[in-house]
């Protein structure tokens, strides 16, 4: 079925982090073709929370061929909580990762809905458990990186162009 994910807050770091985001749609949706639209960026850039880099506000979508969409938006006024929205299937999940809630609302159960507490992980707490992996069985389950490189080189061309426009200088 096709996937629609929502993904909204402030200051959440999208020139960093929208690239585990599309990892999250490819992932769902086994499509690892998308196109981006990034028009609606903001203009202006800002200090990342690491020193010497810049990140982006505004809207980036990212669709697939069959009709999968992600949204993300990062709006620049401080307070909007960060969240997921996902919807499939007549199933409709929001993750709260500010206040670490999990709800998901089904038209098609009888229990249509749930409420519960949830830790999200960060990146960099789940990369040992893929490094342990490697090292035991000489196997790993990470993308490929021929798909890697088409799912990301679309948003890496978008950000680059952006930033180009944005600095007026160009960036690659």
């Amino acid at each position: 079925k096709k996937v629609f994910i929502s993904v909204r807050g402030c200051n959440w770091g999208m020139a960093c982090n929208s690239i585990h985001l599309l990892d999250l749609l490819a992932f769902l949706t086994g499509q690892s073709k998308f196109t981006l639209n990034a028009q609606n960026l903001n203009k202006d850039l800002f200090e990342s929370k690491r020193k010497g880099f810049m990140e982006i506000g505004g809207r980036l979508v990212a669709n697939s061929e069959r009709g999968d969409k992600l949204e993300m938006i990062d709006l620049r006024p401080k307070g909007t909580p960060f969240k997921f929205l996902i919807n499939y299937d007549g199933q409709k999940i929001e993750l709260d990762q500010s206040s670490g809630w999990i709800t998901k609302q089904s038209q098609h159960s009888q229990n249509k809905s749930y409420k519960k507490k949830f830790k999200f992980p960060m990146q960099s707490e789940i990369t040992s458990n893929q490094v342990e992996e490697i090292l035991l069985t000489g196997n790993s389950q990470l993308t490929s990186l021929k798909e890697s490189y088409e799912l990301h080189k679309p948003m890496i061309d978008a950000f680059n162009k952006h930033f180009s426009v944005a600095l007026n200088k160009p960036v690659k």
